[in-house]
């Protein structure tokens, strides 16, 4: 995987091997409705995915063209399959997602289709391996012979199995010019005969079910209902596995390093058990909430609900400035912000893009709720619940007054928007996508942040060990205590202020840094996540504490966030610009919350 040359739009590419081992290289075009028309090309008109689409096509020439099909939403789709046609290559249809439309009451004729269409048309569930062989020994065939030994003994069957024969009669041409107009006639016509509806009046299970979900009430009410239930699994279930991996497995492994070198270097024990086993045990105690929040999202996903949340969001998305499609970006700030911003790619207004990208860092990401979920169970316990919700209201009401502000003056929009965007139909979810995913996302995590926070743990602690090994006297809080004065307003001594800017690198690192300052890890005393909850409380103010969580929830986002909030924005006025207007917010509701806690507690 990459980036197409020059542009931010992901490449995926692959090598397949069919039968009798030829090799066929697949390459993985942007998902798009449209190539656009050659007058909007030429007028610029097109958005990246089209550009990109077009391009490929007209410019590498592939010996085929694989288009996928949502075969319950075959009017739509087929508005795109008219401009393939139109193109000097090979078209293959892949209907995709049949089981979906035939429990719709759709009633489709495959081999008709691909009669009027004059190419081949397959029917099949891509989560269902089985069919994805049968669609792998159809384009075997339409390759040609040099495809494998197996290609002319599957030539007979695959004709049977795919319910669509390539033949020159019945075949509606394209449009001599593939206006809008024109290829939606000539789409009704294709279809005519081809797709059969249920009778009028009988509203199918997913219109039943899409009437309450997308409610401007109800839908509401139901999106909170998800959301508050993925919040309750994560961390009711996740948290409890945190503390039996700390108890039984990091807190043992430090005190079994601790003897191997008790007769060595204090320095050496230290880096090695304070620093580098403190990083990964942090990294391996993130695991299950990452888990559970990870597989929740990817549940809901596949479900086909996360459209539907953006339906029913675009109310509320247009009072900031942004439109329903907006929050499908923003959600998957709450498993990462560099995906969230990532996702801003897809709206369709540059204006748009930058407004959604900045206000992305204020989603609360996995790694910050899991600073806040250890920070909000260390001081108050059972009450720790309301806590997080009550910083996760923070989090959104910043974003929310921001995005009005940016809406109604740098970034505003005289003509508005509306949200047009596919509902896709409701499916079970597949065991396979969603362990894919999950371990896609975990690996990415292990990879890039594991590292990272493993590396950090080791550097704090050795520049505050060094040079006299007291940790008053050592780099570390020289540098801490010049900074200090910029944190005493908001009740931030130090220590607090550099676990602070430790969280620029990941967030997960201002965990590695309290353990470092405060005297937390896995020393000789046996200490891990519950003892620097301790030592935590021993030194430290509740309004402190609450002041601190604040800062870390709506501080500067993560280094990779901000990488990519420049390669996306393509601007460095606008990536300034976030970084310092979440500085100023974040210290500044810091303050206020500090000053007030301080005078109730």
């Amino acid at each position: 995987t990459g980036n197409w040359p020059g542009k931010t739009v992901e490449l995926a590419e692959g090598i397949m091997r069919l039968a009798g081992g030829q090799a066929v290289r697949v390459v993985d075009l942007p998902g798009t409705y449209s190539i656009g028309t050659e007058r909007s090309r030429r007028s610029a008109t097109l958005g990246v995915d089209e550009v990109v689409a077009r391009d490929y096509v007209l410019d590498q020439r592939p010996d085929l063209l694989i288009a996928v099909v949502n075969a319950s939403a075959l009017e739509q789709d087929l508005y795109l399959v008219g401009q393939l046609l139109a193109l000097p290559v090979r078209v293959l249809v892949a209907a995709n997602m049949a089981d979906v439309a035939e429990r719709e009451g759709l009633r489709i004729d495959y081999a008709l289709l691909g009669r009027r269409l004059g190419v081949d048309v397959v029917p099949i569930r891509a989560t269902k391996p089985q069919e994805l062989a049968r669609l792998r020994q159809r384009l075997q065939q339409v390759l040609g012979p040099g495809a494998g030994a197996a290609a002319g003994e599957a030539a007979a069957s695959a004709a049977v199995q795919t319910a669509a024969v390539q033949a020159p009669e019945g075949r509606i041409a394209p449009p001599d010019t593939p206006d809008p107009r024109s290829l939606h006639e000539w789409t009704d016509r294709v279809l005519d005969g081809v797709l059969g509806r249920p009778a009028a009046g009988r509203a199918g299970a997913g219109e039943r079910i899409d009437a309450v979900l997308t409610h401007p009430v109800l839908g509401v009410l139901v999106l909170l209902g998800i959301l508050a239930g993925t919040f309750w699994l994560t961390f009711g279930l996740g948290t409890p596995v945190q503390e039996w991996l700390e108890s039984g497995l990091v807190q043992p492994l430090g005190v079994l390093l601790e003897r191997l070198l008790a007769g060595g270097p204090e320095w050496v024990r230290g880096i090695i058990v304070d620093g580098a086993l403190a990083g990964a045990g942090t990294v391996l105690t993130f695991l299950p909430i990452l888990v559970i929040f990870f597989t929740c999202l990817a549940v809901l996903e596949d479900l086909g609900y996360l459209a539907r949340g953006a339906v029913v969001m675009d109310r509320f998305m247009h009072m900031i400035g942004l439109h329903g499609k907006s929050f499908l970006p923003l959600s998957l700030g709450f498993g990462c912000n560099v995906a969230s911003v990532m996702g801003a790619r897809t709206i369709e207004s540059r204006r748009g893009r930058i407004l959604t990208a900045v206000l992305a860092p204020l989603m609360p990401c996995a790694a910050r709720m899991t600073v806040l979920s250890f920070m909000a169970a260390a001081f108050f316990g059972r009450e720790a619940t309301f806590v997080i919700w009550a910083l996760v209201t923070v989090n959104l009401f910043a974003l929310a007054v921001l995005g009005v502000i940016l809406s109604r003056t740098l970034l505003r929009d005289p003509e508005g928007g509306e949200l047009l965007m596919e509902l896709p139909a409701f499916h079970l979810p597949s065991p396979r996508v969603i362990v894919y995913l999950l371990w896609f996302k975990i690996k990415a995590f292990l990879s890039k942040a594991g590292k990272v926070i493993v590396v950090a743990s080791m550097f704090l602690w050795a520049v505050a060990y060094f040079p006299g090994g007291e940790l008053e006297t050592s780099y570390l809080a020289t540098v801490g205590k010049a900074i200090e004065p910029f944190g005493m307003l908001a009740g931030l001594d130090w220590r607090l202020m550099l676990a602070t800017l430790a969280s620029f690198v990941a967030k997960e690192n201002s965990l590695a840094a309290l353990a470092v300052l405060f005297g937390g890890g896995v020393g000789a005393g046996g200490v891990g996540a519950i003892s620097l909850g301790e030592a935590l409380r021993a030194q430290i103010s509740t309004a402190s504490a609450v002041s601190f969580l604040v800062v870390v929830m709506l501080f500067i986002p993560c280094l990779a966030t901000v990488t990519v909030m420049k390669q996306e924005l393509k601007s460095w006025f606008w990536t300034a610009f976030a970084l310092v207007t979440l500085f100023v917010v974040s210290f500044g509701t810091a303050t206020l919350v500090y000053q007030v806690a301080k005078a109730i507690m």
